[in-house]
């Protein structure tokens, strides 16, 4: 029954709230930086230390090529055996220490994802494992009412709004419980948004693969495709991660992940939400209305919201929902799909003639149109 199904969902939801324990944003870590990088103006030692041979540096091409401070950088480091070392790799320098200075909030970020993927893979096999009974359970009802002319579109209709509600008073319930257990520095109302999208892309999921897989596979079917996916595919386990993901000029990674893993956004967003609440010294937002490079923030060293790098280095407790609007667009997707082959599947059961038959009935634009016949 549904409360059945219910009790399981929100049980396994407190048992992992329980394991993964209250939300710590933060963890005490001592970095081990060089003092000198510390109380010296780095830079005013490094140039200091140019002055010897500026006479012989500072020539017609060095006046051409330096424009900036970036510039000059490239420039003494294509040049560094007249000098001590590198910029980039003299031990003094500040900026190479950043990652060590915020991993005192960096390394409780991949606790934060690693609860993530703990409720999206259970949630999404529990919820796909129900969604799926919607459609096998009425299976030769439906096909009775559709040999009797009845509209399988609103029939399909019908199934998708009975099965979005059910999902949203499950997920609220547990998310509620989640909620309680675990807490969180943003509002509230993003647990609530972050679980339903979850709910929504693996029922939709769930929506498509009883037209395709025989009734006696589908829990296996649907099972290993949840779990699978979730795991592999959401951007914290290999083969595909963040990094692969989130890389310049990337394309096919990015959209794979995002169609096939119900967990993608999911593990992403609940993280982001605690991270982006968090103030400047953390390194994952920015200092008041100052803008720092890229490079310097947090975010960056754990590679999540990279794609929207303005919005999630702007301190903010109201939440991060930049995954909603693609999670909601894959599962309408699937849905559609889903809505065309339940046309195409089992047609004889549905006392329909076979689509070869109709192609060839069929003239001109019939043939665009021969599902809705």
């Amino acid at each position: 029954s549904k409360m059945t199904e219910t009790a399981v969902i929100v049980l396994a939801v407190i048992v992992i709230a329980f394991i993964n324990g209250v939300v710590e944003p933060t963890k005490e870590h001592k970095p081990e930086i060089l003092y000198e990088s510390l109380v010296f103006n780095w830079t005013n030692v490094k140039m200091n230390e140019i002055d010897d041979f500026s006479n012989e540096i500072v020539t017609e091409d060095f006046l051409n090529e330096v424009t900036t401070f970036e510039s000059m950088k490239e420039y003494l480091n294509s040049n560094s055996e007249d000098l001590s070392m590198s910029f980039d790799e003299d031990p003094r320098n500040p900026a190479n220490y950043l990652e060590e200075l915020f991993e005192f909030a960096t390394r409780p970020a991949q606790k934060l994802v690693g609860a993530g993927v703990k409720f999206a893979v259970i949630i999404s096999v529990l919820v796909g494992l129900g969604a799926t009974k919607i459609l096998t359970e009425k299976r030769q009802e439906f096909f009775r009412e559709a040999g009797s002319g009845f509209n399988i579109n609103s029939y399909f209709l019908a199934v998708n709004i009975t099965l979005a509600i059910e999902n949203f008073i499950q997920i609220s319930i547990a998310a509620t419980c989640a909620l309680y257990l675990r807490n969180t520095l943003a509002s509230w109302f993003n647990y609530y948004i972050a679980f339903n999208m979850l709910a929504w892309l693996s029922s939709s999921w769930a929506v498509l693969f009883p037209l395709i897989i025989p009734p006696k596979n589908i829990v296996l079917v649907t099972g290993l495709f949840m779990v699978f996916f979730s795991l592999l595919c959401s951007g914290v386990m290999e083969p595909v991660l963040y990094k692969s993901i989130y890389k310049e000029g990337a394309f096919f990674t990015p959209l794979f992940s995002g169609f096939l893993s119900p967990s993608r956004y999911f593990t992403e967003s609940l993280a982001v939400n605690e991270l982006r609440c968090l103030p400047a010294q953390t390194g994952f937002t920015n200092p008041g209305d100052v803008r720092l490079e890229t490079g310097a923030h947090a975010f960056n060293f754990a590679l999540l919201g990279v794609n929207d790098f303005y919005n999630v280095t702007t301190q903010s407790c109201s939440g991060w929902h930049w995954g909603v609007l693609p999670s909601f667009l894959v599962g309408i997707l699937i849905r559609l799909v889903a809505a065309g082959l339940i046309h195409v599947t089992n047609r004889s059961k549905q006392s329909k003639k076979s689509l070869r038959y109709v192609f060839k009935k069929s003239k001109g634009k019939e043939r665009l149109f021969f599902v809705l016949g």
